[in-house]
């Protein structure tokens, strides 16, 4: 039979068991809370990174068409010199070819001008006139230009035979005649063989 003493035990330890089922009860209502809460953190940090997401698309789309216009502005500019160069070369190109062809005629006129000498000097000998031993002198300017005529006209044809050269050596089979060039042109040939590959 219970005494006093054991229901004072049995109640106290009762008492101890419904504190603790409190308490446990509060300890899960926080963990619930806060699992609540790490979810709403959750869902929030997942709108903010689809949304970031989105935003990085979106960037990453306007920059490759920013790019894309840049190189078409480029390419149209590239373009655009290299009309205006070629419009420049013809235009000095007609210029020169004008004056070349002045430049022949003048020389013919001057082939003619000194016959005329030598047949004025023949008639003269033959009339028995006193002349100089030789024909007077040209002015000494002409021969100063035609000498720096002579000089453009060759570098101008071992320009153009150098271009031939590099052209052929470029456009030989895999490009084996690039080795046989001189070691100035090996680099242009070289060049202009990946220009050309590129441009098939």
């Amino acid at each position: 039979m219970a005494t006093g003493h054991d229901r004072e035990e049995l109640e106290k330890h009762i008492a101890a068991v419904e504190r603790d089922l409190e308490a446990m009860a509060l300890q899960a209502k926080e963990a619930e809370d806060a699992l609540e809460r790490l979810k709403a953190s959750e869902m929030e940090a997942a709108g903010r990174l689809s949304i970031a997401a989105r935003a990085h698309a979106d960037l990453e789309q306007r920059l490759a068409q920013l790019q894309g216009a840049q190189r078409e502005a480029e390419r149209a500019e590239a373009e655009q010199t290299l009309r205006e160069a070629v419009a420049a070369r013809d235009r000095m190109a007609d210029e020169a070819a004008e004056a070349i062809a002045r430049a022949v005629t003048a020389i013919a006129d001057l082939q003619e001008a000194r016959a005329a000498i030598e047949h004025a000097r023949n008639a003269a000998a033959a009339v028995g006139a006193e002349l100089p031993r030789t024909s007077p002198g040209e002015p000494p300017a002409f021969a100063e230009e035609w000498s720096r005529l002579e000089q453009l006209v060759r570098d101008e044809a071992n320009l153009q035979l150098e271009s031939d050269l590099v052209e052929a050596a470029a456009n030989s089979s895999m490009g084996y005649a690039i080795k046989d060039l001189p070691a100035h042109l090996q680099q242009l040939a070289r060049q202009r063989r990946r220009t050309l590959l590129g441009q098939r």
